[in-house]
């Protein structure tokens, strides 16, 4: 009997929390990409494990304000969407997710911007020891100046970071970083890593 009891409070519970979810559910409207370049990306997500996506920094509409974004999954397309806002605490790395996305965004060059790109899903989707655009669970092709930008990037992080930054989600598709003022960070000088930053996005076939 305390069985049941317990297992109708549980349930209960649940569809009050996805109530209370879908009440604060908003639509986000995607605009397009910005700045954005094409890379060979490897990951166990993706079919057959590789997959050429788009890098770009989002265009993107949320509470009646014009922001750019950034994607955290490589396994998503990008779609206007009804979005709940996460903390970005509920990423892997989230501290460091955070900070090459306050620090080094925006930016002004194709290549730099896939850079951040790439360093913010080697932070979330990297299983080995170490942080490394060209090797690991989660790599890109060689020979590309992409690789040298996103490890200076991940190299400069200095362990311990407070992130500002939400989570817009979706389940069917991806889940983007915004700051939670929907504010737009100061760009660091570009002098100190020649870097820059955007979103990933699925190749579309025409």
């Amino acid at each position: 009997m305390t069985d049941r009891r317990s297992l109708r409070v549980g349930i209960v519970a649940v569809a009050l929390l996805a109530l209370v979810t879908a009440a604060h559910a908003e639509p986000m409207t995607f605009n397009g990409m910005a700045l954005s370049r094409s890379l060979m990306v490897h990951d166990s997500s993706l079919p057959g494990g590789q997959e050429v996506l788009w890098a770009g920094q989002q265009s993107i509409t949320y509470q009646g304000e014009d922001l750019w974004s950034y994607c955290v999954q490589v396994d998503r397309g990008a779609a206007s969407m009804e979005a709940t806002e996460q903390p970005i605490a509920t990423l892997p790395n989230y501290e460091l997710v955070g900070y090459l996305f306050e620090t080094f965004g925006p930016q002004m060059s194709n290549t730099g911007a896939a850079a951040l790109q790439v360093a913010i899903w080697e932070a979330v989707h990297e299983t080995g020891p170490a942080f490394d655009a060209s090797a690991g669970s989660f790599f890109i092709d060689p020979g590309l100046m992409v690789i040298s930008q996103s490890n200076a990037m991940l190299n400069s992080f200095g362990g311990v970071y407070t992130p500002s930054s939400v989570l817009l989600t979706n389940p069917l598709y991806q889940d983007v970083l915004i700051l939670s003022d929907g504010g737009v960070p100061e760009p660091i000088s570009l002098g100190l890593l020649s870097v820059g930053g955007l979103a990933i996005l699925r190749r579309r076939k025409t």
